[in-house]
């Protein structure tokens, strides 16, 4: 009996600490954006949070899992869907965006200069795609197949980051693509039993919101 309620008392605690380490983006972003005005920073922050939790979980297999679980037609039928979302993101921006904003002012009111930002874009791509995918299909990762908790947190702090870009509706949307999109992530890495697919999918997805970000503020100063 005692055995079992150590084991429980475990499990909880475990919970717990996924809970707390979830809540590191929106610290961040709170910090980052809303009180600093700076995307690098916000970033930085998140970054050096998830590296924290890991080191202090120990938790480095979710690192070495990254090299694990490529599956070739998994990745080919992935791929596309993941691709569409800066399309969409480019279609749908002048209907989806707030009134006031555009999106060039918009990313200098933080510290971001739209015609020198390969910088952030290639950083956001590559680490930001990496890290996130240890953390929240690694070392947070939850082992049912039905929508969990985890899939909901990870959607929830770019609540945060699209109140600033677009309205109230098509954030709501933006949120439940966003958890669907880490369901399916996170049940491709529990059934191939690696982070690669989910991994290199959403370096596609991330890169393909940065190109329509570049194209929508190129047209946008060409139209100005």
């Amino acid at each position: 009996m005692n055995g079992e309620m150590m084991e429980q008392a475990r499990r909880n605690a475990g919970s717990k600490r996924k809970i707390i380490a979830a809540l590191i983006p929106y610290f961040s972003v709170a910090i980052g954006l809303y009180m600093l005005k700076s995307a690098w920073i916000a970033m930085l922050v998140y970054h050096v949070g998830i590296c924290l939790a890991l080191a202090a979980y120990r938790d480095w297999a979710a690192v070495k899992s990254l090299l694990s679980g490529f599956k070739g037609r998994r990745f080919v039928l992935l791929m596309p869907v993941y691709l569409s979302v800066g399309v969409i993101l480019y279609y749908v921006w002048p209907v989806a965006k707030l009134d006031h904003v555009v999106l060039a002012d918009r990313l200098r009111a933080f510290g971001l200069d739209p015609g020198r930002m390969w910088g952030f874009i290639t950083y956001y791509c590559m680490v930001n795609a990496t890290l996130e995918e240890v953390f929240w299909r690694g070392s947070l990762m939850d082992t049912a197949k039905r929508p969990s908790l985890g899939d909901l947190l990870f959607s929830g702090y770019h609540v945060l980051v699209m109140a600033l870009f677009v309205s109230w509706f098509w954030n709501i949307v933006s949120f439940a693509l966003l958890a669907g999109a880490a369901w399916i992530w996170r049940n491709v890495a529990r059934s191939t039993g690696g982070l690669a697919l989910p991994w290199l999918t959403h370096m596609i997805a991330d890169a393909s919101v940065m190109a329509a970000v570049y194209l929508i503020v190129n047209y946008q100063t060409t139209a100005g």
